[in-house]
C-alpha cells in the first residue's frame, strides 16, 4: 500500500502504543519521498496516541515544534489542528494562559465563512475565559456561537455552560431560562451525558434557592446506578458530599464517601483529591458529637480564611504571571534581535571576497563559530557557462565544496552520485530539509563518502536550497553530531546567514546557467538512468556523457545520424518524429529497439529543449533509459485499473461538488481505434493509452465498458488543457514496440469543461460524445 492508504487504514482503528512502530515506519518514508503533508498527518497521530495515554509533555513537544516550523498557509488545515491539539493539552494542564495564546494565534488563520471552525474557537476561548474568571467574556463567546447557527449538540453544549456560569453569579432567573430550553434540547438528541449534566445543573439551582431536598434527590439521581466515578463525576460527587454536610446528614455522607473513596485514590486529578479529603475530615469532626459544636466555628472560619486566600492568591498570581512573562518575552526578543544582528553583520563581512571559494570558507567559519555545527557542505548543479560549446564539460558534472575544521575541500562528481543524498531531495522538492536522525534514521546517504549520515554518527542535518529566480543551483548542508543543530533559533540564524550567501552568489553566476539548468533538472526528475546527452539542433551532433556512451558502446560525440543507423529498421519511423519535435521545440518521449554490441535492446528516449529567452533554441537535454520489458504491465499494475463501476461511484461523489460555485473541472474522453488491434496487442495497446492519459492528465482516469477511457481534472485552463491532450497525442502517435515489432493505432479525444462549456452536470458524457 501507499502512504495514503496506509495512513487511512490507521484512521480507521483505535489506536495504541502499539501502533506507534508502525506509524514511525510511515513517518520514514513520507521523508524519503519528501511527502510533507503526511508526514504533519502522521505527527497528529502520534500526538493523538499521546493525549490518549495523557503523555501530555510529549504530545504538546511534538505540536509545538510543528506550529513553529510547518508551512501554515500551504498546510493551513494541518497547521490549525496542532493549534487546537496544543490548545486542548493545555487547557487539560490547566495552562491556561499559554492556551489563551494559543487560541488567539488561531483567530488569524481560521476560515471566517466555516461556521464550525468559527463555533470551536469561540467554545475553546469560552472554556479559557471561564477558567481565568473572566466570566463575562466566557459568556460573550458562549452566546455567540448560539447567533452562529450552530448544530443542535454545540447548542446544548453552550446552553449548558451559559447555565453554570448564570449559577456561578448567582442569576437564577437566566440560569432557569437557559437550562430549560438545555434540557429539552438534549432529551431530543437523547444524549445521556447532557441530561446527566442537566440534572447536575438542576441541583445546583436548588441549592442557590436554599431547597436542599430536591438538590438533595437530583444528586442521589445522577449517583443511583454509578459504582466507579471518573474525575468529571468526582468533582460533582464532592459537591454532593458538602451539601450533605450542610444538611448535618453526616452519616450519608460518610457512606458516600467510603463508597466512592477508591475512584478518589485512583484519580490523577490533585484538586479533587484535596476537596474528598477536607469533606471527608469535616464529616469525621462532625459526627463526633463531645468535637461537632467547639470544632464547627473553627470549621467555618478556616474556609472563610480559606477562599479569601485563594482570592488574594489568585490576583497575585495573575498579575506576577503577567510581569513574568511580558519580561521574559522582552528578554528573549532582545536575544534574539541581539543575535540576529550579529549574524548578519559577520556573514555579510564573510561575504565581501570577490571570489567563490573565499566567500565559502569565510562564510564557513564565521557561520561554525555562531551556530556550532560539526561540517558543511556546498553543492553547486550550475557551472561555468552552460552554452554550447563550453556546457560538453559540464553539463553531467556537480561542483562540490567540503567545509571541515577551517579547511575547505574541493571536488567533483556526476550527476549520477546524488542518488538518494539530501541534495536530490533538494532538487524535487526546492525547500529546506532538517533531518533529526534520532527520532527517524533514514538512509540518506553522505555524497562525499557514499555511506549513510546515521551510520557516521551524525544525529542532524538541515539542508538549504540555493535559488536564482525559483530555480535552484546548489544547496548548503549542515551537519552535526548532536540534534541540537535543528532547534528552532539555529534553523533561523542559518537561515538568516544562506539568504546573504544566495544573494552574494547569485552576483558571481551567470544568471543563463541557472536557466538552462533548469531544463536539466527537468529532464533529468527524480531518476538518472543509463546516462545522459546534449543534442545540438543545428549540427544535428549527439554528445554523450560516459555512461551513455560506455552503455551504447559508443564515443562521445556522434551525429544523429549515425545514431539512427544503431535503432531498429522497423523502428526507425518512431525515431523519425524526434525531428518535427525539435523543429517546434518541443519534449519527447520515445520508445525504440537499438543495436548495442550483438543484442537489441528496448529504450525510452526522453528529451527536453533549452529555449534562451530571445526564443532561440539552443540544445535538447536528454535522458536514455534500458527497459527491464516490453513495458508489459504488470498484473499488480493491471489490477488498479479503474473501471466504469468505480467512475459511476466517482461520477456521483464527484457531483457533490458542483454545488460550490467556485468548483471547476474538465472531462477529457479518449478512444481508442480498435480496427487493426485485436486480442493480446488490443490489450497491450489498451493498458499502455490508460498509464499515458494517467501520467499526462490525470489519476482519475476510467476505462469504459465501450473501450474509450474518461478522465477528469479540477481545473479549466484551457492552454493547460490543450497542452496535456497534445502531450498525450502526440506520444500516442509514436506507437509502441510488441513482441519486437512496431505497433500504431489512432487515438482521438474530446474535452468538456464545467461549467464554462455546460451548466449541466449530468449531461457532461453526451457533450463528450458530441465533441
Amino acid at each position: 500500500m501507499n502512504v495514503k492508504e496506509v495512513y487511512n487504514e490507521l484512521t480507521k482503528k483505535e489506536l495504541t502504543l502499539d501502533d506507534f512502530g508502525t506509524i514511525v515506519e510511515l513517518k520514514n518514508q513520507c521523508m524519503l519521498e519528501m511527502n510533507q503533508e503526511y508526514y504533519y498527518l502522521c505527527d497528529s497521530l502520534i500526538v493523538d496516541i499521546y493525549i490518549n495515554e495523557k503523555l501530555y509533555d510529549d504530545a504538546l513537544r511534538i505540536c509545538i515544534k510543528h506550529i513553529n516550523t510547518i508551512d501554515s498557509i500551504v498546510f493551513k488545515k494541518i497547521y490549525l489542528s496542532f493549534l487546537e491539539r496544543a490548545i486542548y493539552i493545555l487547557i487539560q494542564k490547566k495552562n491556561y494562559k499559554s492556551a489563551y495564546r494559543y487560541a488567539y494565534m488561531k483567530s488569524k488563520v481560521i476560515d471566517l465563512d466555516n461556521i464550525d471552525e468559527v463555533n470551536r474557537w469561540y467554545l475553546e476561548m469560552a472554556y479559557i475565559y471561564a477558567a481565568l474568571n473572566q466570566k463575562d467574556k466566557a459568556l460573550l463567546n458562549l452566546k455567540a456561537i448560539l447567533n452562529n447557527y450552530p448544530s443542535d449538540y454545540l447548542k446544548s453544549y453552550a446552553l449548558s455552560n451559559i447555565t453554570k456560569l448564570y449559577i456561578d453569579q448567582r442569576m437564577v432567573s437566566e440560569a432557569k431560562a437557559t437550562l430549560n430550553e438545555c434540557i429539552a434540547l438534549v432529551y431530543k438528541l437523547n444524549d445521556e451525558e447532557g441530561i446527566t449534566y442537566c440534572e447536575y445543573l438542576n441541583a445546583k439551582l436548588y441549592v442557590l434557592e436554599n431547597n436542599y431536598k430536591l438538590a438533595r434527590q437530583s444528586f442521589q439521581d445522577i449517583f443511583k446506578n454509578l459504582n466507579q466515578l471518573s474525575d468529571d463525576y468526582l468533582s460533582i460527587a464532592n459537591e454532593y458530599i458538602s451539601l450533605l454536610i450542610e444538611m448535618g446528614l453526616y452519616d450519608e455522607a460518610y457512606r458516600f464517601s467510603i463508597k466512592y473513596i477508591k475512584s478518589v485514590e485512583k484519580s490523577k486529578d490533585l484538586y479533587i483529591k484535596k476537596g474528598f479529603y477536607k469533606n471527608y475530615l469535616k464529616i469525621y469532626i462532625l459526627k463526633n458529637k463531645n468535637l461537632r459544636e467547639e470544632v464547627k466555628d473553627l470549621l467555618s472560619a478556616i474556609e472563610v480564611l480559606e477562599q479569601e486566600i485563594e482570592k488574594s492568591d489568585q490576583v497575585l498570581f495573575n498579575e506576577t504571571s503577567e510581569d513574568d512573562k511580558y519580561l521574559e518575552v522582552q528578554s528573549q526578543l532582545h536575544d534574539w534581535i541581539s543575535r540576529l544582528e550579529k549574524t548578519v553583520n559577520i556573514t555579510n563581512l564573510a561575504l565581501k571576497n570577490d571570489s567563490e571559494r573565499d566567500c565559502l570558507l569565510e562564510f564557513s567559519k564565521a557561520l561554525e563559530e555562531e551556530i556550532g555545527f560539526d561540517g558543511a557542505l556546498y553543492v553547486f548543479l550550475a557551472r561555468g557557462d552552460l552554452e554550447f560549446p563550453g556546457f560538453l564539460e559540464n553539463y553531467n558534472m556537480i561542483k562540490t565544496y567540503e567545509y571541515k575544521k577551517q579547511r575547505l575541500y574541493e571536488r567533483d562528481f556526476p550527476f549520477n552520485n546524488l542518488t538518494g543524498t539530501v541534495v536530490e531531495m533538494l532538487i524535487n522538492a526546492n525547500h529546506e530539509i532538517a533531518l533529526d536522525f534520532n527520532e527517524a534514521p533514514i538512509p540518506v546517504k553522505n555524497l562525499i563518502t557514499d555511506k549513510a549520515y546515521a551510520e557516521e554518527g551524525v544525529k542532524a542535518i538541515y539542508a538549504l536550497p540555493l535559488n536564482k529566480e525559483k530555480e535552484i543551483f546548489g544547496c548548503a548542508v549542515f551537519l552535526a553530531f548532536e540534534p541540537s543543530l535543528i532547534e528552532q533559533e539555529k534553523l533561523l540564524h542559518m537561515k538568516v546567514a544562506v539568504q546573504a550567501l544566495e544573494a552574494r552568489l547569485n552576483a558571481l553566476f551567470h544568471q543563463e546557467n541557472v536557466r538552462s539548468l533548469k531544463t536539466v533538472m527537468q529532464t533529468l526528475g527524480k531518476e538518472i538512468k543509463e546516462g545522459v546527452y546534449y543534442m545540438e539542433p543545428e549540427s544535428r551532433k549527439l554528445y554523450l556523457s560516459d555512461e551513455l556512451a560506455e552503455f551504447l558502446g559508443a564515443e562521445t560525440t556522434m551525429t544523429r545520424e549515425d545514431y539512427e543507423n544503431r535503432i531498429n529498421e522497423d523502428d526507425r519511423r518512431i525515431y523519425e518524429n524526434l525531428g518535427r519535435f525539435v523543429e517546434s521545440g518541443e519534449p519527447y518521449n520515445l520508445e525504440y529497439r537499438i543495436r548495442i554490441g550483438e543484442k537489441e535492446v528496448l529504450v525510452a528516449d526522453k528529451g527536453k529543449p533549452y529555449i534562451t529567452k530571445e526564443g532561440i533554441i539552443r540544445f535538447y537535454i536528454g535522458i536514455l533509459t534500458k527497459m527491464s520489458n516490453e513495458v508489459l504491465l504488470t498484473e499488480e499494475k493491471a489490477g488498479i485499473i479503474l473501471r466504469e463501476e468505480d467512475y459511476a461511484e466517482f461520477f456521483a461523489e464527484i457531483a457533490k461538488k458542483t454545488h460550490d460555485l467556485e468548483f471547476k473541472c474538465t472531462f477529457a474522453k479518449f478512444v481508442l481505434d480498435e480496427r487493426n488491434l485485436k486480442g493480446a496487442v488490443y490489450e497491450r495497446v489498451r493498458d499502455y493509452v490508460y498509464g499515458l492519459i494517467k501520467e499526462h492528465f490525470s489519476e482519475q482516469t476510467f476505462l469504459l465498458n465501450d473501450g474509450s477511457f474518461l478522465s477528469l481534472i479540477e481545473i479549466n485552463d484551457q492552454r493547460v488543457i490543450d497542452r496535456k491532450v497534445k502531450t498525450i497525442l502526440g506520444i500516442a502517435d509514436q506507437g509502441i514496440i510488441y513482441e519486437e515489432k512496431p505497433v500504431h493505432f489512432e487515438l482521438r479525444a474530446s474535452v468538456v469543461r464545467f461549467p464554462r462549456d455546460t451548466y449541466n452536470f449530468q449531461e457532461i458524457e453526451e457533450f463528450l460524445d458530441i465533441a
